[in-house]
């Protein structure tokens, strides 16, 4: 199965791109994953990414109290709209099962909304709202799209 190019786009990117641009949802999302990073293989952190962790740092060096600030924290609370897209193909591209829990039945995988939620920084929900929002802008295009070719 052919994956779609922007499920193929790194979150790291994606993430540092929206923190730059104020999403403090991102931002913290971003600073988790770099934490995880730094625990288990440092190496996996892009150099852009350090590079703007080593100016946020000497940033605070320089102002500590605005820590937040430097580190993004302080941006807007809602994650980029944007992001939808991106949410929206991963979660449709995504071999897992279309529930909210963190297991299935057998508790062997997430489910995707679940998946989406934790990879994105949003809510499950939000997730299953962005995937509905945009799958009926799909399925409202395939009608259209047969309507043409029967006419």
């Amino acid at each position: 199965m052919s994956k779609s190019f922007l499920t193929k786009l790194d979150t790291w990117e994606v993430l540092l791109s929206e923190a730059k641009d104020g999403h403090k949802s991102s931002a913290e999302q971003l600073l988790k994953k770099i934490s995880t990073a730094l625990n288990t293989d440092p190496s996996l952190i892009p150099n852009d990414v350090n590079q703007w962790l080593a100016l946020a740092i000497r940033n605070i060096l320089n102002e500590p109290k605005g820590a937040r600030k430097h580190l993004g924290l302080t941006g807007k609370k809602k994650h980029p709209k944007e992001s939808d897209e991106f949410i929206y193909e991963f979660i449709r591209n995504s071999a897992l099962g279309s529930h909210k829990l963190p297991s299935n039945i057998d508790g062997n995988s997430a489910g995707v909304f679940f998946s989406a939620a934790t990879k994105f920084g949003i809510s499950a929900s939000k997730a299953e709202t962005i995937y509905r929002h945009y799958k009926a802008g799909d399925d409202v295009m395939a009608e259209i799209h047969r309507n043409e070719k029967e006419s």
